[in-house]
């Protein structure tokens, strides 16, 4: 099942959930030339690439926290260098697709702008976890299994 991806904004590598056998995996690959560079063994899903793309974020709502993973810059294809970065944090870092950008909150159905105005109330079926939803500036997807589509609002304040 492949289920998440991400690319960082330099577009050296590409990130895909997938499987090892039976065993869940984030593999990595080289845009520029397709070839596979790595493959991290991990249960969570959701990636994330820091902007300067040398830094793998994931997250899970089965799992809980985020585990982050450092790439080496100076890593050669038959050696990559991952290293994990501690025991996974219970909220991503500043940043994350998932975190409200620009002082929006979500709170109780709500969601808010950066002077706390009501904004938007959301209908039970779009109060996804975090990590079901990705902000953009002033956009908000959301996409989940009880969703037909994937979903994109503009929120504007005055």
């Amino acid at each position: 099942m492949w289920n998440s991806s991400s690319v960082p904004p330099d577009l050296n590598y590409f990130a895909i959930q997938g499987f090892v056998g039976d065993s869940p995996h984030m593999l990595i690959y080289k845009v520029s030339t397709g070839e596979f560079f790595a493959a991290i063994k991990t249960e969570r899903d959701m990636p994330w690439f820091t902007p300067d793309g040398y830094t793998l974020w994931c997250s899970s709502t089965s799992h809980g926290g985020v585990e982050g993973w450092e790439i080496g810059k100076d890593s050669e294809p038959d050696f990559p260098r991952l290293k994990l970065m501690g025991k996974p944090l219970v909220q991503g870092p500043e940043g994350c697709p998932w975190k409200p950008p620009y002082g929006y909150q979500m709170t109780d159905g709500w969601v808010l702008g950066s002077r706390g105005k009501q904004l938007l109330w959301l209908p039970p079926q779009w109060r996804l976890p975090e990590v079901h939803r990705v902000w953009c500036g002033q956009f908000l997807a959301l996409r989940g299994s009880d969703l037909p589509e994937v979903c994109i609002l503009e929120l504007l304040e005055e």
